[in-house]
């Protein structure tokens, strides 16, 4: 076991290879929060030192690295402003289910879910907040309404379907 069977469980594919819509990257994000569990690190014989976010692997002499910051993460990749660029990451699912960035405490001195992960090596924190968000995305698409001609997104019953080809835009059908 190493760190590369670790990422082949856990982290298969690079948070910044692909074009992650907003429930697959929720999706890449848990499933590598998942895996920084003791058990799933101990397992792989990764390490992962208080106080630090890196995740390490030594064999033969040879040293491995795994960042578990915005560089790993399919959400701050598709939310953080690139550099150089204004804005926060106030779109991030995790953002808008706990109403402040994820590596930011509730109150002065206090611990984030990310920090708890990267000070204490607890991962739970941030699998709540990642589960939480998944089940309000996945609520809300539940609830989406759609035209029944077309099959389209419904804005709101007053605004129609979005579809502007659709033979029901001045009157959805609902």
């Amino acid at each position: 076991m190493s760190l590369e069977t670790w990422k082949a469980e856990f982290y298969p594919v690079s948070a910044g290879s692909k074009s992650w819509g907003k429930l697959k990257a929720l999706e890449h994000s848990l499933k590598k929060w998942r895996g920084l569990r003791k058990k799933n690190l101990d397992k792989h014989g990764v390490t992962k030192e208080l106080d630090s976010s890196d995740l390490n692997y030594s064999e033969n002499g040879v040293d491995w690295t795994f960042f578990v910051d915005a560089r790993s993460c399919a959400l701050c990749k598709l939310y953080l402003p690139k550099e150089g660029q204004e804005g926060t990451c106030s779109k991030c699912p995790l953002f808008e289910a706990r109403g402040r960035r994820c590596d930011r405490a509730d109150v002065p001195l206090g611990v984030s879910p990310y920090r708890d992960f990267k000070e204490y090596s607890n991962p739970e924190p941030m699998i709540k907040l990642i589960e939480k968000a998944l089940r309000t995305l996945r609520a809300k698409e539940r609830h989406k309404k759609f035209c029944k001609k077309c099959n389209r997104d419904l804005k709101t019953i007053y605004d129609g379907c979005m579809n502007s080809s659709c033979p029901q835009k001045k009157d959805p059908c609902l």
